[in-house]
């Protein structure tokens, strides 16, 4: 695997691991086994190039609290989860990574009151950009 892959399942086992969250992906699922479910989606990445370059890696992550149909709780589940992954990306900033210089790990433009419908179920959570930042000496060869 590569970096970028390396990075996002790393990501994906961090939130996983988070108390009371159910599981995790590093890719869209086609049913959500149980909620609350975290996604690491496929990331934006922007480059400053040299003989000593900066990755920002920037991953979409959604948090699939809980399903519609599961009422009040809902909201205090996505509150919840928002509060436990933003402590726990904060913390252990190489995800568990042998790659140096992952520098750090930055949730923010997160919103809540996101609804999606995977598998014929309609899911409620929140959603934000999760940018890591990566920064080393890189050799690249084809």
């Amino acid at each position: 695997m590569g970096l970028t892959s390396d990075i996002a399942a790393a990501v994906a086992t961090k939130v996983g691991a988070v108390s009371g969250i159910r599981g995790s992906s590093p890719r869209d699922p086609d049913t959500i086994p149980a909620t609350p479910w975290a996604v690491v989606a496929l990331p934006r990445v922007t480059i400053s190039a040299g003989s000593w370059e900066t990755m920002h890696l920037e991953f979409p992550l959604r948090m699939y609290a809980a399903r519609v149909s599961d009422g009040a709780r809902v909201t205090q589940v996505a509150y919840d989860t928002f509060d436990d992954v933003m402590a726990a990306l904060r913390t252990g900033i190489q995800y568990g990574l042998s790659v140096q210089g992952v520098a750090q790990g930055l949730l923010d433009d997160v919103e809540f009151d996101k609804f999606w419908e995977v598998g014929g179920e309609i899911y409620q959570g929140w959603e934000g950009t999760l940018t890591v930042t990566v920064a080393a000496g890189r050799t690249w060869t084809a």
